[in-house]
């Protein structure tokens, strides 16, 4: 080694007396070159080395703490042990183990550098313990059918069902009387509690049953008797999600479709368009690409049920129509009888599709309406080309189906399906008329139509079919209450119309004949709720009150200005104040359909109206968690059948 390296060499470590002194130290030993020079004593200290780094050390102890974690994974399936269940507290000290190792608590040396991403997610990683506490807790069991009540004894059940089967089957031809039959005695050969054989038949038993018990019930026993029913339907409910997840299931597109029937015969409207989203679904999934006869037919009625009613919905709630013109192509259902005994049902799909059909049309042309593309008038004129081809699809009904003029009305006459085709004629008028209102800006004035032909057709006709229909109102013979509900958003519909006819002009020529009808129909309402026992006092308090407010518009003198004067008059005070409110909260309306399941149903969007509409007038509830509208009894509300999600 040369004197160069010599000198350039660095010492290592110094002596003590070389570090006091601030003097270059060789290191040599036993004594350093100065040392000797003068005499001096030379030690040396221990030298001290680096360790092996704070960071590399952090890694380690991450290490061990993951390899712990996969031991304890590894014996997830066996108990915890004593030692396991400890694993928290362990875990605690590990964790403060690595915050008082960390490189952030260490200073910024050079030692402590910022752990590798590997490190810093091992550093998140749960406690030892923890995951083996997990998973002693879960369970891999499926989900559990629950069953609510027994299935009555075979006997009954089959005479309860079939009973009423030919009645529903009139109204919704879903199924014949043959494969029901087979179905009960498929049911109780596998066991009358058995729901896992076949969750499809299990739903569909149960939903009938349902249906069938409301049906056939006494009026006045209703109250006692609906718990019974709703028991059945949640029978029937507890297996809807299993039935959900079978998109090429035509039976449990079936079952579902059920369901969606039943609950339309509640006031739950909201429960009703989801589920009948999901069965819309599933239909158009399976398609009609089969090669039996028997089941194609199954298939296309299928399709046109979920077009009926989602047209249905559309102009009750004014949910968006999942069929637009365009897309129905599938053939009318077949006039042949694939119903065995009950001949007529089959009779009665065919003409509803074909409602159907023209409901379609009338939708996809609203929905230009709402941001029209085009002129008022193009659009108002393509509507009353639907109102005569509505108009022509009347007329053209089997006799059977046929509505007899008014004075010919009889009882005996009317059939509950012919009177819900009807029915929906002048809800789908209604639904033009309320297009063509919404074309027009800020309040109507008091005769809007008169220069337009096509508008003052739509108007005439929209209060030809209001009247109309409380006078087919009045005829109807005796229904099971479920099914008179289901129908009475109609003629209160109806009510609605003329009542605004009536505010709008009080001193028309049709005032006076409107009140008239307005006042029978009220009459009506008292008269089923004492003869019937149905629970409809709400509906006939809420009328009345707004009849209240039509006569006295049609009865207060022109010459009285005063609103004091008024109330002094007719000794109702508030009368005038609610007459004027109502009567311009109604001029801005444009579709009573939507008012009137507002008040008869939980449809949010129709809720809101009502209760802007009818505030300060009718009795409606403030509790915010009543979604219901002000005029649905007890009886209708499914909560009152524990039908919810809760503890037990």
């Amino acid at each position: 080694m040369t004197n160069r390296q010599e000198v350039t060499r660095r010492t290592a470590n110094a002596c003590m007396r070389c570090k006091s002194r601030k003097s270059r130290c060789d290191g040599n030993t036993p004594r350093c070159e100065l040392c000797r020079k003068h005499g001096a004593q030379c030690e040396y200290t221990e030298r001290r080395m680096r360790g092996p780094g704070k960071g590399k050390q952090h890694i380690q102890r991450l290490e061990e703490r993951l390899e712990r974690v996969e031991s304890a994974m590894q014996r997830s399936r066996s108990p915890p042990t004593d030692q396991e269940a400890a694993g928290p507290e362990t875990g605690d000290m590990a964790d403060e183990d690595v915050v008082e190792t960390s490189p952030a608590l260490q200073g910024n040396t050079a030692a402590n550098v910022q752990p590798h991403l590997s490190s810093y997610l091992l550093s998140k990683l749960p406690p030892p313990g923890t995951v083996a506490m997990i998973a002693a807790g879960y369970t891999q069991a499926c989900f559990q059918r629950t069953i609510f009540t027994p299935l009555p004894p075979k006997g009954a059940a089959q005479s309860m069902i079939l009973n009423s089967l030919q009645d529903m089957c009139k109204i919704w031809p879903l199924f014949d009387a043959q494969s029901v039959r087979d179905m009960i005695d498929q049911q109780f050969e596998a066991g009358p509690a058995n729901c896992h054989t076949s969750p499809t038949r299990w739903a569909i038993l149960n939903t009938l049953l349902a249906m069938a018990t409301q049906w056939k019930t006494a009026n006045p026993l209703a109250k006692d008797v609906f718990p019974i029913s709703w028991a059945y339907l949640k029978n029937a409910y507890a297996v809807v999600p299993e039935l959900s997840l079978q998109p090429t299931n035509i039976q449990a597109c079936r079952a579902l479709l059920a369901v969606v029937l039943f609950l339309r015969l509640s006031a739950d409207s909201l429960t009703v368009t989801i589920h009948l989203s999901t069965v819309t679904t599933m239909a158009k999934a399976f398609g009609l690409c089969c090669e039996d006869p028997i089941e194609l037919e199954q298939r296309r009625r299928l399709f046109w049920l979920t077009h009926i009613l989602n047209n249905q919905a559309a102009m009750r709630y004014g949910s968006s129509p999942t069929y637009n013109d365009n897309q129905t192509e599938v053939e009318l259902p077949n006039q042949n009888s694939l119903m065995g005994d009950i001949n007529s049902a089959t009779d009665t799909l065919r003409p509803m599709a074909e409602l159907s059909f023209i409901q379609t049309r009338a939708h996809t042309l609203l929905r230009s309406i709402r941001s029209p593309s085009g002129g008022s008038e193009e659009l108002t004129a393509s509507l009353a080309k639907i109102d005569i081809s509505l108009c022509k699809w009347r007329t053209g009904l089997p006799k059977d189906l046929q509505c007899p003029k008014s004075g010919e009305l009889a009882v005996t006459d009317l059939d509950p399906a012919a009177i819900l085709l009807h029915f929906d004629f002048h809800a789908t008028r209604w639904a033009m008329y309320s297009g063509v209102r919404s074309l027009e800006k800020g309040p109507l004035p008091e005769r809007p139509y008169a220069a337009h032909s096509s508008r003052c057709w739509l108007s005439q006709a929209s209060k030809s079919s209001a009247r109309e229909t409380l006078v087919l109102f009045e005829n109807v013979p005796t229904q099971p209450f479920a099914w008179f509900w289901y129908m009475l958003c109609y003629p209160v519909c109806a009510f609605l119309i003329l009542l605004r006819e009536v505010l709008d002009d009080p001193y028309g020529d049709e005032a006076m004949s409107d009140l008239g009808h307005m006042l029978t129909f009220v009459q009506g309402l008292e008269d089923w709720k004492q003869k019937e026992g149905y629970e409809i006092q709400r509906v006939t308090k809420g009328c009345s009150k707004l009849l209240v407010i039509a006569s006295f518009a049609t009865s207060c003198p022109r010459s009285i200005t005063s609103s004091t004067e008024v109330d002094r008059s007719f000794g109702l005070p508030g009368l005038s104040t609610q007459f004027e409110a109502l009567r311009e909260r109604l001029r801005g309306t444009t579709d009573f359909m939507h008012l009137s399941q507002g008040l008869m149903s939980n449809m949010p969007i129709p809720h809101a109206l009502a209760k802007r509409t009818f505030s300060g007038i009718l009795d409606l509830s403030t509790d915010p968690a009543d979604t219901f509208g002000a005029f649905v009894p007890e009886i209708l509300k499914p909560r009152t059948y524990k039908f919810f999600y809760g503890s037990a």
